[in-house]
């Protein structure tokens, strides 16, 4: 058997565990392009991700806080 997952967040890869785990064909699709080539600063700048609302709101952090 193949399972599609529509969404690569983390609803549809925990989706995707289950039957991957039980052996099946899984493919997770999504809307968003796949990551650009670099560093954490410049993926973060250069990524431009629509379904991820949240990817570049500021909330206090980033992916180079310590």
């Amino acid at each position: 058997m193949r399972v599609l997952i529509p969404g690569a967040g983390p609803t549809g890869l925990v989706a995707a565990m289950a039957p991957a785990k039980e052996g099946q064909r899984v493919t997770v699709v999504d809307r968003d392009p796949p990551p650009p080539v670099g560093g954490p600063d410049q993926v973060f700048a250069d990524w431009k991700r629509p379904g991820v609302g949240q990817f570049s709101t500021a909330v206090g952090a980033s992916p180079t806080s310590s």
